[in-house]
C-alpha cells in the first residue's frame, strides 16, 4: 500500500488595509507674521483658548466607552470561542519497514483502549481489525462481543472487548488499496488522539483483511484525507476537530516531521518515526 508521507499546507496571508489619515491645518487661525518697524521687529501675539476641563464623570464615561470599544474589537464577548482555550497536540509516530509506513497511536472506547494505526494521507476512513480477522497474526484486534481472546490458525490473537459506548451501526464497509483490501461493519465510539477526542466517531471493524496489509503491532489504518473520498461517507477524525465551531485547534493545520531509513542497511523493522502535529 502506498502511503503518502506529507501533507500540503496552504498559508493564506491576509493583508490588512492601512488607513492613512491626512490632517489639514486649521484655516480659521491666522498665522503670525513678523513686521518691521524702524530698527525693531515686532511679532503679533494671540491668546489661545483654554482646553475644556472634563469632570470626573466625563472622564469615567470616556474610559468606559473606550474600554468597551477595545473589547468588542479584539474579543468575541460571550462566545464559546472567547471562553474556551484552544490547543494543539503531538503524536509520536513509528517508522515501520524502513519508510514503508508510519503509524501512530489512538484510543477507542470507554474505557479507552490503545491501538496502533497507519497514518495514510491518501484515504479518509478509519478502521480497526476485528476479532474475526484470520490474517492479522498477533496484532491486537477489536471485538464486538464480550470475548477477549480467540484462536486462529493456532495463533493467539489478543482481542479487546467492545466498550460500553460502542454502537454497532450494522452497515457494511469495504475499501481497496493498491496493496490490499479490508471489509467489515461500521460502528461508532469515542476516538482520541494527541489529547483530542471525538465522540461518536464512525469507523469500521474489519474481519476481512488482506494478508500482509497489517504487520504487528499495527491494528488498523487512519485516513487523513478529506471526507469527499471516504468509502464510508463518515467525516474523518481530523476534519471534525479542524471544523469545530468552538475552535478546538489553535490553527486548522496538520503537519508531519518524518525520519528516513530507506538508505540505512542497519535499519530495524521499527524505528523512531518523528511526530504528527495537530492544530499547529
Amino acid at each position: 500500500m502506498a502511503v503518502s508521507t506529507t501533507l500540503g499546507r496552504c498559508l493564506v496571508l491576509f493583508l490588512l488595509p492601512f488607513h492613512v489619515a491626512v490632517y489639514a491645518a486649521p484655516a480659521a487661525l491666522p498665522q503670525p507674521q513678523p513686521q518691521v518697524q524702524g530698527q525693531g521687529v515686532s511679532i503679533s501675539l494671540m491668546q489661545r483658548r483654554r482646553p475644556t476641563q472634563l469632570s470626573e464623570e466625563d472622564w469615567s464615561a470616556w474610559a468606559k466607552s473606550n474600554t468597551e470599544g477595545l473589547r468588542s474589537k479584539y474579543t468575541t464577548s460571550g462566545s464559546a470561542a472567547a471562553k474556551k482555550k484552544r490547543a494543539s497536540g503531538t503524536n509520536a509516530i513509528v517508522n515501520q519497514g524502513a519508510d514503508s509506513s508510519f503509524f501512530g497511536t489512538i484510543t477507542i472506547g470507554n474505557p479507552p483502549v490503545p491501538y496502533n494505526v497507519i497514518l495514510d494521507t491518501g484515504s479518509s476512513d478509519l478502521w480497526i481489525a476485528g476479532s474475526g480477522c484470520t490474517t492479522c497474526g498477533t496484532t491486537p484486534t477489536l471485538s464486538l462481543s464480550s470475548k477477549r481472546r480467540r484462536q486462529f490458525r493456532h495463533q493467539s490473537t489478543q482481542s479487546n472487548p467492545a466498550s460500553s459506548s460502542l454502537k454497532n451501526l450494522n452497515q457494511p464497509f469495504s475499501i481497496t488499496y493498491g496493496s490490499g483490501a479490508a471489509s467489515g461493519t461500521l460502528v461508532s465510539d469515542s476516538v482520541a488522539m494527541a489529547g483530542f477526542s471525538v465522540v461518536d466517531q464512525v469507523f469500521a471493524v474489519c474481519d476481512d483483511v488482506s494478508d500482509g496489509l497489517l504487520n504487528d503491532p499495527v491494528s488498523g489504518l487512519m485516513g487523513l484525507a478529506w471526507e469527499t473520498i471516504s468509502s464510508s461517507g463518515a467525516t474523518p477524525f481530523w476534519q471534525t476537530l479542524a471544523g469545530a465551531k468552538d475552535a478546538v485547534w489553535d490553527e486548522p493545520l496538520m503537519a508531519f516531521q518524518l525520519t528516513r531509513f530507506n538508505q540505512d542497511p542497519k535499519a530495524r523493522s521499527e524505528e523512531v518515526g518523528g511526530s504528527f502535529n495537530l492544530g499547529e
